[in-house]
């Protein structure tokens, strides 16, 4: 029995002892802070940016194709020069083309001239049907000629028909001839400057399949765009807000901003790698900007110079003792909304924790934990710019100062 008592003093005063290092419920006394990791708050810079590498383009690009086939006869437009709305870029040799549009409007003078000969041949077999009709209503004449008439008039008839449809079918052929013979004549659809010329003097094009790409046409090489190619382990972090800064290898001392116009949601797959494409609307620079120029991309998720800061790493560290107190007020709206807290102490402890860091995170706070003499001491922070190391402090009163020693992790754990 004597044994028994002993045995129950000494595992009261373990827990006693255990919960007196956290909450500091105990009288002080030096704590050996040997098995704990810890580092130090300290001044410095907080920098949380999503890297990318992007390509420049013009915000309005328009690629210049040829409809039709054929030997290219005249380049009147170069590299760089300015062209406005319908200026001619380019001529195809127009010859066979010109000697289609005759052969398809001496095929509509025959087509029309047939049908002038199908309505002659219709209007003389409807005159002889209505002789033979009079003959056979005053009895001069049987009916059989009158009926034969008659089918001879439905077909001319159909005759006439049958010709001013071809005449609409060469109608057609020669307005085809004539827009095909346009088409010899390569315009710029709109106004700029031309940046690229895909094609040289007595080049032959072919547009059978596809139409292929003769010059490209900028509108305005002031609005730029970047299209950034953002890793898929990153592209959860970029939103739409975020400030954007880049940089290009011809302008090595300027930092240059955009705005984010477009997510695009297509994957882009080189090999295993997938990235997707960020469009950025550079902002407008008293430099010039040249398409297909590599950016180096920065996204800003958050940014601080000079401020104190925590690592991050010891907002995950809680002591294995430690039970957090949230406000009376929450427990009792738990309990109102879920019943009574768990009677088992690892459970009680769960529900706790999960009401304490609902709490904290409502208050822009987080809990750290100070390596003091008597043990790991509860400290709450308010938290601002963050990275992959650091969080920034936000200094109040009574709290963390930079110099402290935080615990970030325990010695064998």
């Amino acid at each position: 029995m004597r044994c028994s008592r002993i045995l129950l003093v000494f595992v009261v005063g373990s827990i006693t002892t255990a919960c007196g290092e956290v909450s500091g419920d105990r009288p002080p006394q030096t704590v050996s802070m040997s098995r704990y990791e810890t580092a130090t708050v300290d001044i410095g810079d907080i920098r949380a940016i999503v890297p990318a590498v992007g390509t420049l383009r013009a915000a309005s690009e328009v690629e210049v194709g040829a409809e039709i086939s054929g030997r290219i006869l005249e380049i009147p437009a170069d590299f760089n020069d300015p062209v406005a709305e319908g200026d001619l870029l380019a001529r195809i040799d127009p010859s066979p083309f010109q000697s289609a549009l005759r052969q398809a409007e001496a095929q509509l003078e025959i087509a029309r001239a047939d049908a002038r000969a199908a309505a002659a041949d219709l209007a003389a077999a409807r005159d002889a049907l209505d002789r033979l009709t009079q003959l056979a209503e005053r009895g001069a004449s049987a009916q059989a000629p009158r009926r034969d008439q008659t089918f001879v008039v439905e077909r001319l008839e159909a005759a006439l028909q049958r010709a001013n449809a071809n005449v609409n079918l060469a109608e057609g052929r020669v307005e085809q001839a004539r827009i095909d013979l346009a088409r010899t004549e390569i315009r710029s659809p709109v106004t700029g400057f031309v940046l690229d010329r895909r094609i040289e003097q007595g080049q032959a094009v072919n547009a059978v399949q596809s139409a292929p790409t003769l010059f490209v046409v900028a509108t305005d090489l002031s609005d730029i765009m970047i299209e950034a190619q953002v890793s898929e382990a990153d592209i959860g972090r970029i939103d739409r807000d975020m400030e954007v800064r880049f940089k290009v290898d011809a302008f090595p001392t300027w930092t240059l901003g955009g705005v984010i116009e477009d997510i695009r949601r297509a994957p882009v797959r080189v090999g295993r790698f997938v990235s997707y494409t960020v469009l950025v609307r550079a902002d407008r620079e008293p430099i010039t900007l040249l398409p297909g120029m590599t950016a180096s991309v920065e996204f800003v998720r958050g940014e601080a110079s000079t401020v104190m800061r925590v690592p991050v790493a010891a907002l995950y560290y809680t002591p294995d003792n430690f039970v957090p107190e949230p406000p009376q007020e929450i427990i009792d709206r738990r309990e109102a909304a879920l019943g009574p807290l768990p009677e088992d102490p690892s459970l009680r402890r769960a529900a706790l924790t999960g009401m304490d860091i609902a709490y904290l995170f409502r208050q822009g706070k987080r809990r750290v934990f100070r390596a003091a003499p008597n043990g790991p001491e509860a400290v709450l922070i308010r938290v601002g710019a963050q990275d992959d190391d650091y969080i920034e402090l936000i200094e109040e009163e009574g709290g963390l100062q930079p110099g402290d020693e935080v615990i970030i992790d325990e010695m064998g754990t």
